[in-house]
């Protein structure tokens, strides 16, 4: 009997520990910043020192990168699932925007990529814009979703020009990634 606890107890610690390095590795999004489940030290937020030895020392066990293949250039953070995009002003330096379209993102309602639209805002309706690709703002105030469809799916409304209006969402758009941004 003991045989068998001990090895269903290590079974259990192996499957506990392999949770805790999934969780780990999520970068969870609100309306202002970007949080590692690996815990509140691991912070990025809007306004803060866009300077290597800045996201370096607040990203110490992740690897970070500067990047010029970004949209413009940004630095990249990333470690197993985790992959998040950190865009800043060199005239001001300081953080001008987050972005993840990496598997281990979410929003702070559990909202991942994938995810239907419709559901993440529990509405058939988003005020929607078209820059680089398509972004729908969230729930969190904010906080916006990038977007991706299939080619079946159908808008019925046009989405490709910023607007005050809500547009209908059809039930295939999906979540593709998040944003935050000063702009």
């Amino acid at each position: 009997m003991r045989v068998i606890s001990g090895i269903a107890f290590a079974v259990v610690l192996s499957i506990a520990s392999v949770a805790g390095a999934q969780e780990a590795t999520e970068a969870i999004f609100d309306g202002n910043s970007a949080t590692s489940a690996k815990g509140p030290n691991f912070k990025i937020a809007l306004n803060e020192p866009y300077s290597p030895s800045f996201i370096k020392g607040r990203f110490g066990p992740f690897k970070v990168e500067f990047s010029d293949e970004c949209e413009i250039e940004c630095f990249v953070v990333s470690r197993g699932a985790f992959g998040l995009s950190i865009y800043g002003s060199e005239k001001t330096g300081k953080i001008t925007a987050l972005a993840s379209w990496s598997e281990g993102a979410r929003d702070a309602h559990g909202n991942r990529a994938g995810t239907p639209l419709r559901e993440a805002l529990k509405s058939t309706t988003a005020k929607c814009e078209y820059a680089e690709s398509l972004m729908c703002e969230s729930a969190i105030k904010g906080l916006s979703y990038f977007i991706t469809w299939d080619e079946s799916c159908d808008w019925k409304t046009r989405w490709d020009k910023p607007s005050n209006e809500p547009v209908l969402v059809p039930a295939c758009a999906m979540i593709d990634g998040f944003h935050v941004s000063l702009y």
